[in-house]
Formats: structure tokens, sequence, C-alpha cells
């Protein structure tokens, strides 16, 4: 979803651009602040592999969190209302001004904040 609308406001998505890592560590952040796991259960650890024509591989493998499937619902609100509203993405951006235009990142921002629509009272 995020790298999807970044590449239809015109972003140059290249090998460098992994907003998995900073989408990753702040949703695990918030996961031992809220103490999730007595809510979900725990998380689980798995070895993540980037694929070999990628520069991340040379550090395969990864250690990564997988996290109960009971849990998505609460990780598609964090990401939508706290992640991608609370300025993180955009804290995100700003630090690949090298690889994302700031005017292609006000676009990717306007895009997710038009994408949510209230329920109409």
């Amino acid at each position: 979803m995020v790298i999807y609308e970044l590449i239809m406001c015109g972003a140059q998505i290249g090998e460098g651009f992994v907003p998995d890592i900073s989408i990753g560590s702040h949703w695990a952040k918030y996961w031992e602040d809220k103490n999730l796991s007595a809510k979900y259960g725990s998380r689980q650890k798995f070895p993540h592999r980037y694929p070999d024509d990628h520069p991340q591989s040379r550090s395969n493998p990864q250690v990564a969190n997988c996290y109960p499937l009971e849990a998505l619902a609460e990780y598609r609100r964090w990401l939508q209302e706290i992640y991608l509203e609370g300025g993180k993405f955009s804290e995100y951006l700003r630090a690949k001004k090298k690889e994302i235009p700031p005017s292609v990142a006000q676009l990717a921002i306007a895009r997710f904040a038009a994408d949510r629509v209230e329920p109409q009272q």
C-alpha cells in the first residue's frame, strides 16, 4: 500500500528504499509499549531473506517479527492512524529526500489522507 501510493504519485523506487524497516521498527515499539502480547499472544521471530539481487542481501538473514493473525486489525489501525497520519511516514520520507522528492512525498501523504473516508452520520 505505501510503496504503491508513492509509485502512483511519481516516485522512482530504488533498491535503497525499504520502508518496511521503518514501519516494522515503529510497530515493534508500539507492540511493546502497549503490551499487545497480553492481548493477542506472543510474536515469533523468523529469518527474513532479501532476494540475492538486492544490496540488503549481504546481511541475510534478517531476524524479523511475525505477529499473531488476530492482531491484523490492530496493526492496520495503527498503520493508518499513527504511522501514516501521525507523522512517522512523513519523517521517513523527509529522511529519504534523495530518493523521494518533497513534491512526490507531499502528493503521497495527501493521497493517504484522501483515501481515509470517515463514515457519515
